[in-house]
């Protein structure tokens, strides 16, 4: 349960953050248009992640439409959207941390976790490391050694003599 007021505030508060990322989802998922800021430059680049309010009639507020919103910022949007509101969740005392790490691990309830969240600490993934360990390892096996890589490379030089023989 919300230790004090604070934390039913910063709950809300996150809530309302998810609610607008999963807005800017909607947007960026199904239209392909994101909002920007046309001015500094460095304010440009993390505009998206700050405008939350409709701009007004002649504010600097542009909008984007094309394709590289869905491939790239759509994806953005889901993370921001799903960790603000399970971090809203924990503020308000749900299970929204737990809920997220069964989402990600398509309804299995068994360890290792993939997600934690500590009101202190803030997020940490675990899962992380150990995907990057398993994927660098599968890369490593996946390489072909030197050894047969030459004598690939004779078997296709012998074949490509005997065909201009021929």
């Amino acid at each position: 349960m919300p230790t004090g007021s604070w934390d039913i505030i910063l709950g809300v508060v996150l809530i309302f953050l998810g609610c607008s990322f999963a807005c800017k989802l909607y947007l960026a998922g199904a239209e392909g248009r994101i909002s920007y800021w046309s001015g500094f430059v460095p304010f440009s680049i993390i505009s998206p992640f700050l405008l939350h309010l409709p701009a007004g009639k002649h504010s600097p507020v542009r909008q984007v439409h094309a394709l590289w919103v869905y491939f790239i910022m759509a994806p953005i949007f889901l993370i921001c959207s799903a960790l603000c509101l399970a971090a809203g969740a924990e503020y308000f005392g749900l299970p929204g941390v737990s809920t997220l790490n069964w989402i990600i691990k398509c309804g299995k309830d068994t360890p290792p976790v993939a997600i934690t969240f500590d009101k202190k600490s803030g997020y940490r993934f675990p899962l992380i490391p150990r995907v990057g360990t398993t994927f660098g390892d599968k890369i490593n096996k996946a390489q072909i050694p030197l050894a047969e890589k030459r004598q690939a490379n004779k078997i296709i030089t012998l074949l490509s003599t005997i065909s201009h023989c021929h």
